[in-house]
């Protein structure tokens, strides 16, 4: 019995994926500034399409999760992220803090799938375990992101409108397809010149403003423009969590071991 309770709870606090492409990634088009779109579709799609230039991307990741009274914890991970034709895998293992110590997350999203496929690796009990769907809506490691949030929202999974435009940001609507979805509703301003968002607004299902994410820090690697500081603060809770990039190589190839049940259990 203790065996399976401990295996519940580090399923409901590390299911996850870490595609880079969502949140911590996206790169310019050489006319990008001066393009006027005509939809959100298309701006959604480009900053998408842009994120994928780099098939190789490995990074450190921290975050520092803070509650409502300023108590804080922190989460570290070494993430490899490798971008195929038709599928994107990504492999994180944890360092920090010891209770989640080489505990690994795989996952492997076909292009155009709202939800990817997961495995978990519990170093404990030397088990693989086949995530579920639903374990997307959870917290990701206890912190002010969810597990979706993450993953990225594939761009069909919302149907996105342009609220307006000016020379530096186009502020979307984006209103999910799927009436459970977590989110009634995203506002994004997206940054004209490089496609990354400057902020996402997230609403409940209830209407209520639920979280805002904010993209810090944002720098050219390489040709890409990437989030290298990121917070998201729930309005809600009180809380806030900050994710921090370090040591990005996108030089070196990953192996297809690496990212698959190989390279969990590794």
């Amino acid at each position: 019995m203790k065996t399976m309770k401990t295996l519940k709870t580090l399923i409901r606090g590390i299911a996850a994926i870490l595609p880079a492409a969502a949140l911590l990634t996206a790169l310019p088009l050489a006319n990008v500034a001066a393009q006027n779109y005509s939809s959100g579709q298309a701006v959604m799609q480009a900053s998408y399409e842009q994120s994928r230039q780099h098939k190789n991307q490995r990074a450190s990741v921290e975050l520092l999760i803070k509650n409502r009274e300023g108590k804080t914890r922190v989460r570290e991970f070494r993430m490899w992220h490798k971008i195929f034709p038709e599928r994107t895998k990504s492999l994180m293992k944890f360092d920090r803090p010891p209770s989640v110590k080489n505990t690994g997350l795989l996952s492997e999203t076909l292009d155009g799938a709202d939800i990817a496929d997961q495995w978990i690796y519990l170093p404990a009990l030397r088990s693989v375990k086949q995530l579920n769907a639903d374990d997307q809506n959870k917290s990701f490691v206890g912190s002010d992101f969810t597990n979706g949030d993450i993953a990225g929202r594939q761009v069909s999974r919302d149907k996105h409108r342009i609220v307006r435009q000016d020379s530096k940001k186009i502020h979307i609507e984006s209103i999910p397809r799927d009436r459970s979805d977590l989110y009634s509703k995203l506002e994004v301003e997206m940054l004209r010149k490089v496609l990354v968002p400057a902020s996402i607004t997230f609403y409940d299902r209830g209407g209520k403003k639920l979280k805002t994410l904010t993209n810090n820090r944002i720098r050219k690697v390489k040709g890409m423009y990437m989030v290298i500081e990121a917070e998201m603060t729930n309005h809600q809770s009180g809380g806030s969590t900050k994710m921090t990039k370090s040591d990005i190589d996108l030089d070196r190839v990953i192996e297809e071991d690496r990212v698959g049940i190989k390279g969990l259990r590794r």
